[in-house]
């Protein structure tokens, strides 16, 4: 078969899953090409590993519960590494069931680089190296997103993205949330409820911003229930790691505040995953909100 399609997609998450099998439905050829794992960021490094860690969570904190009835499990203990195959297995089926829906679809897929040459050509990088020259009448650019950091901050092994932290190895002491986003709320349960001293600031005067308010305020007090010390209406005013540790200075209603932890883990949003010079190329304007 040549290598001219009528779509190449470039992005193997749920917005470029969507457009491929929409696209072959409609009778078109369509290539969708993936570099580092099918379902994106969702399947990767957003609701389903969180989702997964919030299952092991909450079925620690229930276990520890049940003395209330009078039933007394002695001995329970958190093994965070199994928790993180358990994570990954769940990572891994999401993956599969991105590439059947798309199988499913009669969608072509290749797992590597695809670099937009112009508007009707695609090189396809292989991981070996190699490189493929392809045709299509149509791109569609599904990039995806990546963590968005805050000015003068540089990440670490203490100083951690929503990303990053999915590398972690150990339970923390203590930890930092920055950031009262859903991302930054959920975090901060598992963590608190796997026995981490948890910290959560957020700038704004409540978590959850884009969500109801009266749902908020409830999940503020559940987040106290936890024993999660929850910081509002509260800026960040330097962030370093420290011996042991991290150490944070915030302004809170003005107030000059410092916080300590054994790490900080970073949900300050995230951004457009932005290719320049492909963009440039194609004298595409952007900027760093978007295409």
């Amino acid at each position: 078969m040549s290598d001219k399609y009528d779509l190449i997609v470039i992005g193997g998450g749920p917005g470029g899953t969507e457009a491929a099998q929409t696209a072959s439905q409609k009778q078109k050829r369509v290539l969708i090409i993936e570099k580092n794992g099918w379902g994106g960021t969702c399947a990767h490094r957003g609701c389903i590993p969180t989702k997964a860690l919030l299952t092991c969570s909450k079925s620690y904190t229930d276990l520890k519960k049940l003395k209330r009835f009078g039933i007394h499990v002695d001995g329970i203990t958190v093994d965070f590494m199994a928790m993180k195959k358990h994570r990954d297995q769940m990572v891994k089926l999401a993956a599969l069931g991105a590439q059947k829906g798309l199988a499913d679809a009669q969608v072509e897929t290749k797992t590597g680089t695809g670099e937009i040459l112009s508007p009707r050509e695609v090189r396809y990088i292989e991981p070996s190296g190699q490189s493929h020259l392809l045709e299509t009448k149509n791109i569609l650019i599904a990039w995806g997103s990546e963590p968005q950091l805050l000015p003068d901050i540089k990440t670490s092994e203490r100083m951690m993205t929503s990303d990053g932290i999915l590398e972690m190895t150990s339970l923390p002491s203590g930890m930092i949330v920055v950031g009262g986003s859903f991302i930054g709320v959920e975090y901060a349960t598992v963590f608190a409820e796997l026995g981490v001293k948890v910290i959560l600031v957020e700038l704004l005067d409540r978590i959850l911003p884009q969500e109801d308010q009266e749902a908020a305020e409830f999940l503020t007090q559940e987040l106290a229930r936890l024993g999660i010390a929850v910081h509002t209406s509260t800026e960040l005013t330097s962030l370093k790691e420290s011996a042991g540790g991290v150490v944070m200075q915030v302004r809170k209603n003005r107030e000059p505040m410092e916080m300590r932890a054994g790490c900080a883990l970073l949900c300050t949003g995230r951004k457009p995953l932005l290719h320049r010079t492909e963009l440039d190329r194609l004298e595409i304007e952007y900027s760093g909100a978007g295409i």
